[in-house]
């Protein structure tokens, strides 16, 4: 049963814990923790604006259904999603990215890649294929899906 005025509680949830989380990480992309609870809060908005929506409970089967479903029709929102799982699991999953693709990395000229900085730590995972992409922009992409989703 949906409440009046659910729909805020999706809006209040992504102000209060994902936006501050998503900042905090942002401010420090070399840390791992952050990045990580930044995952966790932007795939736990697929549950909340999953309820919040009664009318997706006809095309979902749960909460479950329509986050795999969500991350399926966004690619940097899947792969948080995946990091997030990876954050509650201890062993690697195939196909799946695993906490231990979850690292901290010295990133130089030597592996300067555009739109990368050219030093400093990142965060960073290996995705489909042993390619590397750094955490925050991942991060930043998947909230703004959901920025444009709540229409924030």
């Amino acid at each position: 049963m949906t409440r009046p005025g659910h729909g805020k509680h999706a809006v209040a949830f992504f102000r209060e814990m994902v936006e501050p989380t998503v900042t905090e990480f942002l401010e420090h992309p070399d840390d791992r923790r952050r990045g990580c609870l930044a995952c966790l809060c932007l795939a736990s908005m697929a549950d909340h604006y999953f309820h919040a929506r009664p009318e997706l409970r006809e095309g979902y089967a749960d909460a479950n259904a329509f986050r795999r479903a969500i991350g399926e029709s966004h690619w940097a929102l899947r792969q948080v999603i995946g990091v997030a799982n990876a954050t509650k699991h201890v062993e690697r999953r195939p196909g799946r990215v695993g906490y231990q693709d979850v690292s901290s990395q010295s990133i130089t000229c030597g592996n300067l890649r555009a739109g990368w900085p050219i030093s400093g730590t990142q965060v960073m995972i290996e995705v489909d294929g042993g390619e590397f992409w750094l955490l925050s922009r991942l991060v930043e992409a998947a909230r703004e899906f959901w920025r444009n989703r709540l229409a924030l």
